[in-house]
């Protein structure tokens, strides 16, 4: 007795790049929000860096 192939070449690949595609937006959400981090994470460090007195210490360590 002849089994069918669950999947043809053809559909099999079709199947592979539409799961790569889905990988790829996940990941393109997951970097966007890394970047996103990074840039606030910048933005914090310049800011701190701006507001420091000359003691040395950032405001942040002047609040305790």
């Amino acid at each position: 007795m002849f089994w069918k192939a669950r999947k043809t070449i053809k559909e099999y690949r079709e199947w592979q790049l539409k799961m790569y595609n889905r990988w790829e937006d996940t990941l393109e959400v997951r970097l966007a929000g890394v970047k996103a981090a990074k840039g606030k994470l910048e933005e914090q460090l310049e800011r701190d860096t701006v507001n420091t007195p000359s003691t040395g210490t950032s405001p942040i360590d002047e609040q305790g």
